[in-house]
């Protein structure tokens, strides 16, 4: 590892110092919908939710957000110890770094998984994509992000309590405001207490 530079410090400081905004007042979250679960076959497991998400706001200035939103997975089993399957979810978060504003944030996430070594040791590989739409406080979209990650891992199930993991992975931002984008690759460690 090595340190920030003196100026990225520095920010990081000045920032974290400020008191946090709540002059937006709470938010709330209202959500009408229905979805369905269920096996799809003998290996299969699949799952559907459809419903309509307003996102309002203590403060009247602040222009709320009403969006359809939804989310679908779907599991199989290839053979016994081959798995895979693939997410797809749409909903409104907070946008995170500016208080008062939303995101509808799109995904899409396949996955495959496959045990080995008497089912003591399991790899595993996901990609994602994103599709982030932010939008300021007066309900104008100023912004928009495509991320793409890629990570693979390798888990070893050391004790019937305790799982030692780790990989790597791999995270591209395309930004519609340039100054955003970004590129990074990270290094991942764990360790699971299973009980």
């Amino acid at each position: 590892l090595r340190p920030l530079p003196a100026d990225v410090n520095r920010d990081l400081s000045e920032r974290l110092d400020k008191p946090i905004d709540d002059s937006y007042g709470d938010a709330e979250y209202l959500e009408m919908g229905g979805g369905v679960r269920g096996q799809v076959g003998r290996k299969s497991q699949a799952s559907g939710r459809v419903a309509y998400q307003q996102r309002d706001f203590e403060n009247d200035s602040i222009e709320g957000l009403e969006e359809w939103v939804m989310s679908m997975s779907y599991i199989t089993k290839f053979t016994a110890r081959f798995q895979g399957g693939v997410e797809v979810s749409r909903r409104i978060v907070p946008w995170t770094t500016r208080p008062g504003n939303s995101a509808v944030s799109t995904s899409v996430n396949p996955f495959v998984r496959r045990q080995l070594w008497r089912n003591r040791v399991s790899v595993s590989a996901s990609m994602r994509y994103d599709n982030a739409e932010y939008y300021e406080t007066d309900g104008r979209k100023s912004r928009e992000d495509e991320t793409w990650s890629f990570s693979g891992l390798i888990d070893w199930k050391a004790l019937d309590y305790l799982t030692l993991g780790g990989g790597s992975g791999y995270t591209k931002v395309d930004s519609s405001e340039n100054e955003s984008d970004a590129e990074r690759n990270t290094v991942i460690a764990r360790a699971m207490w299973n009980y």
